[in-house]
C-alpha cells in the first residue's frame, strides 16, 4: 500500500504554561509560567509505503511537519519558538519464524528551530526497538531493546542510552495467568534533563502479576 497524507494541528498552551507562579528553586534557579504564549500550530506532510503477508510486515514513511509558534520549555519559563521544521523517517519490520517472532523499528527525526538552525530541545535524532517474544507451550517469554540517541538540553548535549527489558507469563489455567516484568535488567543509569529540573530515572524494577479472567 502506497498513501500520501495531509493533516493540521492546533495546540493551546496549557494552565501551568500561562500562569505557573513564580518559583525560586534555589541556587539561582528559578521559573514561571509566560501568560503571553500564542497556540502552536502545524501542518504535516507523510509518504508511507507498508505492505503485509502471512508472516512478515514492513513499513517505510517521510514525514515533514512545520510548526508555528511551538511551545517550548526553556530553562526558567515556557516560550514560542516562532517557526519549527520537522523532518523525519521510520522503518517498520515484523515477522514470524516458528514459534518466534521479532519486531523491529528505526526512526531518525531532524528537528530544528527555523531562526536559528539550532536543534530543538530533548528530542532525539534517533531511536531504534527491537522486540523478541517466543512461545513455549503455555509460557511466553519476550526480550526487547530500546535505544534513544542523543539530544540537547539546556545547550548541553546528552548521550544516547539504551534500556534492555525482559518479560514473561505462564497459562496456569484457561483463567489464570500469572508473569513477571523486569525493566532496565541491567540497571542503566541515564539522563533525560538537566539542570534544576533534573529527576533521577528509574533503574532496574520488577514486577510480578496474576490476571484472573472471569
Amino acid at each position: 500500500m502506497v498513501s500520501l497524507s495531509y493533516g493540521t494541528g492546533f495546540k493551546a498552551p496549557t494552565f501551568n504554561d500561562l500562569y505557573f507562579p513564580f518559583t525560586d528553586f534555589g541556587f539561582g534557579f528559578t521559573f514561571e509560567g509566560n501568560p503571553d504564549l500564542a497556540p502552536e500550530t502545524s501542518e504535516s506532510v507523510e509518504f508511507l509505503v507498508q505492505q503485509s503477508q502471512e508472516n512478515w510486515n514492513w513499513s517505510f514513511a517521510v514525514y515533514q511537519t512545520k510548526i508555528e509558534d511551538l511551545i517550548a520549555l526553556t530553562f526558567t519559563t515556557v516560550e514560542n519558538i516562532s517557526q519549527a521544521d520537522i523532518l523525519g523517517t521510520e522503518a517498520t519490520l515484523g515477522m514470524s519464524l516458528d514459534q518466534w517472532r521479532i519486531d523491529a523499528s528505526l526512526t531518525y527525526v531532524d528537528a530544528i528551530n527555523a531562526d536559528t538552525d539550532a536543534r530543538l530541545e530533548n528530542r532525539a535524532r534517533t531511536k531504534a526497538t527491537v522486540d523478541v517474544s517466543r512461545s513455549f507451550g503455555r509460557f511466553d517469554l519476550a526480550a526487547s531493546w530500546l535505544y534513544n540517541g542523543n539530544r540537547m538540553d539546556n545547550g548541553t548535549e546528552l548521550g544516547g542510552y539504551a534500556l534492555f527489558d525482559i518479560r514473561g507469563s505462564f497459562r496456569a489455567t484457561k483463567a489464570l495467568t500469572v508473569g513477571f516484568k523486569v525493566k532496565n535488567l541491567f540497571d542503566k543509569d541515564y539522563t533525560l534533563i538537566t539542570g534544576f529540573r533534573t529527576f533521577r530515572t528509574e533503574g532496574q524494577t520488577a514486577l510480578v502479576f496474576a490476571q484472573y479472567r472471569l
